[in-house]
């Protein structure tokens, strides 16, 4: 089979032949995709094709009497969302004439590549997750104090916190993936990174916050310490990465 690049229609076509009917003009493209994942305290959700599909779903599980909410409940939705990637890519590679087969050049090509957008030992990136462990080991240690205030701050450190290393990882590699690119991968690739940095920007302002606001209440210099360290981090990624 030639190779063929499909329109539009005829993608929306092979989605919806493994998803089922979706109203698209309901929803911003990839907005999902540069938020906190926080649904419950988001005012886009209307506009959000990964939370509407994620509800349609869970309505579907509750029909045939999974509990999303377990953790068995949790794998079946996570296969369930592979197995409709399989058949997504599977079927718009056939349908553009697309062979998958993987040469063992083809996979020296991606580990050389893997390689050289590797993040792990950016500086940036050690010294965010050195943070997150931080945060994490003092969590399993903090006081519950019945302050509403402070139970908030308790709440967003606990949700932001995880989010800072993840995306500033993600920033780095499309910065690498980036250099790699041209023409539109090019600008894909730096567009992504830019919009991850701007969620880990965000969430580690809001840990600075939250640390600050518990510190009145909590009696232990490493929330000060850590509180610094996220308004440092904020101007690093400021100046780094956006």
């Amino acid at each position: 089979m030639g190779k063929k690049r499909l329109t539009q229609k005829e993608r929306i076509k092979i989605i919806e032949s493994v998803i089922g009917k979706v109203p698209w003009k309901k929803f911003e493209a990839g907005i999902y995709n540069y938020c906190d994942r926080w649904c419950e305290k988001c005012n886009k959700t209307a506009r959000c094709f990964l939370y509407w599909s994620s509800k349609k779903e869970d309505e579907e599980l509750k029909k045939q009497g999974v509990d999303t909410k377990t953790l068995e409940g949790s794998f079946k939705v996570v296969g369930n969302s592979l197995s409709q990637t399989h058949d997504l890519i599977t079927k718009i590679a056939e349908a553009e004439g697309l062979d998958l087969t993987i040469t063992p050049e083809f996979e020296a090509e991606c580990k050389k590549r893997e390689q050289l957008t590797d993040f792990h030992q950016d500086p940036l990136y050690l010294k965010a997750h050195r943070l997150y462990r931080q945060i994490s080991n003092w969590l399993n240690e903090v006081p519950a104090l019945d302050i509403q205030e402070y139970r908030e701050a308790y709440e967003n450190l606990s949700w932001h916190f995880l989010l800072i290393d993840r995306k500033i990882a993600r920033s780095i590699k499309g910065k690498k993936e980036a250099a790699l690119e041209k023409d539109d991968f090019k600008d894909f690739e730096l567009e992504d990174s830019k919009k991850s940095a701007w969620v880990a920007y965000r969430s580690t302002k809001i840990c600075a916050e939250a640390l600050e606001l518990m510190d009145r209440y909590v009696r232990d210099f490493r929330i000060g310490q850590m509180a610094k360290e996220c308004r440092e981090l904020v101007v690093t990624i400021d100046q780094k990465l956006l």
